[in-house]
């Protein structure tokens, strides 16, 4: 057996300086007993009885989120932005261990959640982005390619998974120039569609400098970002699996695995509260012949 808070055994040596300095009737010992179980019971003992050991891949990667004004058009359902939530809480459900950190960005790059592999933390969080608080127009890739690269600037293999509807830029030779310089493949999930669609903010339409309500299309242009980085580009869809061809294609790039231990450990210290409170009972009814 062992003890998870084996501080608390120091608790014990009130027993022995109690002992020492007053006479023991039953009343005190079946008190005594009741004190030393709750005390076992506060140092959570445990019985280990396994402890296997397990490899599993090293892969840690960037979710960079489009924040932009354009995802919230509704081309998609509910708008692009929900549904790029939802996509990724789909993706959790079907990651492995990995760590991933998960960026925001338009115009500049946020940090939401450092690289975790708490999916549950993860999850909570994205659900709870609300990108009526972000006021910014347009995307900035290389903003977010040398962002992801600080990140991961540890791995020799880095990978970028983009979540957007792939911006308004024609041209993207600075981005595919950085991210081969660095190494970095471009993985992008592109959520929009091809006919566009009006942009809603703050209950108004998003209008241009001409004061032109502004139409936001799937961009395809970013597909060559994407080739030209040895990654994927695929389209959205309402399947559940959809992330499946990316995420195994980002598995393939990492080789090296970690060793991980697992214990199955059986808590004992509610059998020692169950004694403490019998002990206690015992200690409030007479016996007879036992004073």
């Amino acid at each position: 057996m062992n003890f998870i808070n084996i501080e608390f055994l120091y608790l014990l040596l009130f027993v022995l300086i109690y002992i020492y300095r007053y006479k023991m009737n039953r009343k005190a010992i079946f008190l005594m007993s009741s004190f030393i179980c709750i005390v076992i019971a506060l140092s959570r003992p445990v019985i280990i009885s396994s402890n296997a050991k397990s490899k599993i891949l090293d892969i840690e990667f960037v979710i960079a989120l489009d924040v932009s004004k354009s995802m919230l058009s509704q081309d998609v359902k509910p708008n692009r932005f929900d549904f790029a939530k939802e996509k990724i809480a789909q993706l959790l459900k079907n990651l492995q261990g990995e760590k991933i950190a998960l960026l925001g960005f338009s115009n500049q790059t946020y940090m939401i959640i450092p690289s975790s592999n708490n999916y549950e933390i993860i999850s909570f969080l994205t659900k709870n982005i609300d990108l009526k608080n972000i006021n910014k127009d347009g995307t900035n890739f290389l903003s977010i390619l040398k962002a992801s690269n600080e990140i991961l600037k540890h791995r020799k293999n880095k990978v970028i998974l983009l979540i957007s509807d792939g911006g308004d830029e024609d041209n993207f030779t600075d981005e595919v120039n950085y991210a081969n310089k660095n190494n970095i493949s471009v993985y992008s999930y592109l959520i929009a569609s091809k006919q566009g669609s009006v942009i809603k903010y703050k209950e108004e339409l998003v209008k241009d400098k001409n004061q032109d309500i502004v139409i936001s299309k799937l961009n395809q242009n970013i597909n060559i970002l994407s080739s030209k980085t040895d990654g994927l580009s695929q389209e959205y869809s309402l399947k559940n699996n959809d992330f499946k061809i990316i995420i195994d294609s980002i598995r393939k790039k990492f080789d090296s695995s970690i060793e991980v231990s697992s214990e199955n450990k059986i808590e004992l210290f509610y059998v020692f509260i169950i004694f403490s409170f019998l002990f206690f009972m015992l200690s409030r009814f007479e016996i007879k012949g036992f004073r």
